[in-house]
């Protein structure tokens, strides 16, 4: 082991050591410090551009991802054009990134925590398929007991071009694991810390990947989400300047305040809900390929189903509902989406 590595020799090092985990893992920015004795940095913050998006997802091609909702939280997402995706204050988990650190046995303090739940804003699916369709405990516990609504999104083959955003399958435990590839690299991030003492702060990385972990409790959910990590300043609640172009440059301009129905104070981000719908609201006049170049990069999902829950299927107001779903979408979105009843709607079918 050389102590004398400069800065940027150990940080050369350490992507190397971490390609071997998370192939898309390189530097974003490094902002080096001099000691003064040598002529060479040999600290300072450092940033990492990880964009963890799990390959699997898209191991049969086409990925869609369905989200549970009640009828009025659907007509303010097709309204608005943008669904949200909350920090971890406005989740039912009290544990969210405390079990997963816990879990891949990595130490924390409660101050860091609580940045951390502040600034990783999630949305929360489950992965969709045309023959399972829906979820009856997804409808009970997110779908207004059947009376709410799914939305069907695809999700773009362009997500590895957005900077930030990621997406993964959870991973559901209930003790310390030591065979999955997070953990993996943890032990071999915590390793290295310690010889080399890289990082000032601990990267993005290391809690991002924390929140793809939950408890077992948890488990009937069967979880994908998307997370992006968008910090902002507790007084001011804008972006932070330093991270504003490395982090989501275009969720960050959205970041929005309020207090939930539990009176906690909580914060979103706003993603476009059609790609037609994003251009609309980020239209630019420039040469067509670096348009094009933009609007590959800009995140948004693809709105391409809407599923009627079990319950809402067998409402007197069923008819008008239609056609005020129909009609709304066709203004804000501008495409034609199908729309489908749940496949358990015979549940709640009167003899």
């Amino acid at each position: 082991m050389n102590q004398n590595l400069s800065r940027d020799e150990k940080l050369k090092l350490y992507i190397k050591g971490a390609k071997e985990f998370y192939p898309d893992i390189s530097v974003n920015s490094a902002f080096s410090i001099y000691s003064g004795e040598q002529n060479y940095p040999t600290s300072g913050k450092i940033q990492l551009n990880h964009g963890i998006v799990d390959p699997t997802l898209f191991s049969t091609g086409t990925l869609e991802v369905v989200h549970y909702t009640s009828v009025q939280s659907f007509f303010d997402i097709i309204n608005s054009e943008h669904i949200r995706l909350y920090n971890c204050y406005n989740l039912n988990d009290p544990k969210e990134i405390e079990h997963g650190l816990k879990t891949l046995e990595f130490p924390f303090d409660s101050d860091w925590l609580i940045d951390i739940k502040q600034n990783h804003f999630i949305l929360s699916a489950s992965k969709y398929d045309d023959q399972l369709r829906d979820n009856f405990n997804m409808w009970r516990l997110y779908g207004k007991e059947g009376m709410g609504i799914g939305l069907v999104f695809e999700v773009p083959q362009e997500i590895k071009y957005w900077t930030g955003i990621n997406m993964s399958k959870i991973e559901y435990s209930s003790c310390p694991i030591s065979n999955s590839n997070s953990k993996k690299y943890f032990d071999y991030h915590k390793d290295f810390q310690s010889k080399y003492a890289l990082f000032e702060k601990t990267p993005s990385i290391i809690p991002l990947l924390a929140s793809f972990h939950k408890d077992e409790i948890w488990k009937i959910e069967n979880e994908t989400r998307i997370v992006v990590y968008c910090p902002f300043n507790d007084f001011t609640l804008k972006p932070k300047e330093s991270a504003f172009d490395i982090f989501n440059p275009f969720l960050s301009k959205t970041i929005s305040h309020t207090i939930n129905s539990n009176g906690d104070n909580v914060s979103y981000v706003k993603m476009p809900i059609s790609q037609i719908s994003m251009k609309k609201k980020h239209s630019i006049k420039t040469e067509i390929d670096i348009q094009d170049t933009y609007l590959k990069s800009h995140p948004y999902l693809q709105l391409k189903k809407v599923i009627l829950g079990p319950r809402l299927v067998h409402s007197k107001q069923l008819d008008r509902v239609l056609v005020f779903i129909e009609n709304v979408i066709k203004e804000k979105i501008g495409e034609r989406i199908h729309i489908l009843e749940s496949q358990y709607k015979d549940v709640y079918k009167e003899q």
